[in-house]
């Protein structure tokens, strides 16, 4: 048998035998003739690439715990800084969404003409206008909930406060917010007494008495007047004539535990809306913004409208 001369490379036949061998002996012969070196070559290739791949897990998971921890203040999360690539790419901006129950401004005012009356403060229940804009007025006070000043700043109303004139000095610091978010506070009476069942000189001191008062604490004499329950008589009316009062003010809708009723059946331009300090307050607000917003109403300033001319 002839064969080809060894390889002076590894010391293996390279070439091929005259005479037939099995593949699997030649198989076996070259892996045991393999260099050493080369086996030793990929052992140490393999351990270089473990360790590299551990070590680049190790960073990553500790920056991922100094990220974490540069994230809170005082153990409350917060938010990266407005500037960080991670929330916003170089160039873009960022905008503010409306809040969702914003009603929108209330348009220029129209003209009206208000009644008028030689015997004493006019009646007004409703204003006559054709704007689509009703207004927002809330009695009493005995209910103080900081949910319903919220409520009123993501609207955006102007509303008219009438508080009784003791839970305005219980809560002066509070009706005040109303007056900073563009409201106003009139005069709803000394003690919520029925009106009609005081004598004229009873009915002097419930109407005229909170006056002082609610201009010392809130830098404006009142010039609507909301008689309590509503109830008046001619004597009222003659009453708050004579103490500077510019009308006497009651409504055509009122809400109460979730529902609005108004007198006319729906919606009217011009309705006078009577709110109360109550539990309820946050509740019938949102409902009023959601029937504005189906109908195309907004809230405009009562006084505006009002007091104007």
């Amino acid at each position: 048998m002839q064969c080809d001369q060894p390889s002076p490379e590894n010391g293996i036949f390279l070439g091929h035998y005259t005479a037939a061998v099995p593949r699997s002996t030649l198989f076996s012969r070259l892996l045991s003739q393999m260099s050493r070196r080369g086996w030793i070559a990929i052992a140490v290739a393999l351990a270089v690439n473990l360790t590299v791949v551990s070590i680049g897990l190790a960073l990553d998971a500790r920056r991922g715990t100094d990220s974490s921890a540069a994230s809170r203040i005082g153990g409350a999360r917060v938010s990266p800084p407005q500037g960080s690539a991670s929330k916003r790419a170089a160039g873009t901006t960022t905008t503010t969404q409306p809040d969702p129950i914003a009603l929108p401004p209330a348009p220029p005012r129209t003209p009206v003409i208000l009644p008028t009356s030689s015997s004493g403060a006019p009646l007004i229940s409703r204003v006559p206008t054709t704007d689509r804009v009703v207004f927002v007025t809330i009695d009493d006070g005995v209910v103080r909930d900081p949910a319903v000043i919220d409520t009123v700043r993501r609207m955006k109303i102007p509303v008219t406060v009438f508080p009784v004139r003791d839970f305005a000095r219980q809560g002066q610091a509070y009706f005040q917010q109303f007056v900073d978010l563009g409201g106003l506070v009139e005069a709803h009476s000394i003690k919520h007494s029925n009106l009609t069942k005081l004598s004229a000189k009873a009915q002097q001191a419930e109407i005229c008495g909170p006056l002082a008062d609610l201009q010392t604490m809130f830098g404006r004499r009142p010039l609507l007047f909301r008689p309590p329950f509503g109830a008046y008589n001619s004597a009222t009316l003659s009453i708050a004539a004579s103490c500077g009062y510019r009308y006497v003010v009651n409504w055509t809708a009122a809400a109460n535990d979730g529902r609005i009723d108004w007198q006319a059946g729906k919606m009217q331009a011009g309705d006078i809306v009577l709110f109360h300090f109550r539990t309820d307050l946050v509740q019938n607000l949102l409902l009023l913004d959601s029937i504005c917003k189906q109908q195309g109403f907004t809230v405009a300033r009562l006084e505006d409208y009002l007091l104007a001319t």
